[in-house]
């Protein structure tokens, strides 16, 4: 007789290549937050992991670099999004000449995702780590440094001029 091959399901390598992105990306965090973003080797966060190929993350982010990358966007965009809603607020009270708001914006979404029991603390500390760092200095601001939130904190302030005060 004839049989009909079941067709297999729709294939789940999207879904399944980002779970395992994001399996790299904790385990990536949790090892350079603990012993440096260079005091780990890439198979070594493959292993941690729990990823069965050697090339695992360069197959998924092809060198440190661009697992750095994926690690700081994971987080940058949080931050950013909530220090431009801040921004926003500053500007709707008309509260420019209030630099403990302008600091708070600038600040406290970094605390935010501090708390965020998903890598934020970890977050932090790499990112600690690539600003004094020498040859990943440049790296981290040219991928996380929000050039838009920057500038409208820092005309905030400049607008403030005179009227910021010791008090605000």
């Amino acid at each position: 007789g004839y049989y009909l091959r079941r067709m297999p399901a729709a294939s789940p390598i999207r879904s399944d290549s980002a779970a395992t992105r994001l399996t790299i990306l904790r385990a990536a965090e949790t090892l350079f937050s603990e012993r440096g973003v260079e005091g780990v080797s890439l198979q070594e966060i493959g292993r941690a992991a729990k990823q069965r190929h050697r090339s695992a993350v360069h197959y998924h982010f092809e060198d440190r670099a661009g697992l750095l990358r994926a690690l700081l966007a994971r987080h940058a965009e949080t931050i950013a999004a909530l220090r431009s809603r801040l921004i926003d607020a500053i500007e709707a009270d008309g509260a420019q000449s209030d630099l403990r708001r302008v600091a708070e914006a600038w600040v406290g979404p970094v605390v935010t995702e501090a708390e965020n029991p998903d890598g934020g603390m970890h977050f932090v500390r790499i990112s600690a780590e690539l600003i004094g760092h020498p040859t990943w200095s440049s790296f981290y601001f040219s991928r996380v440094d929000d050039l838009v939130a920057t500038r409208r904190l820092l005309d905030l302030v400049t607008r403030a001029g005179p009227a910021v005060t010791k008090d605000h």
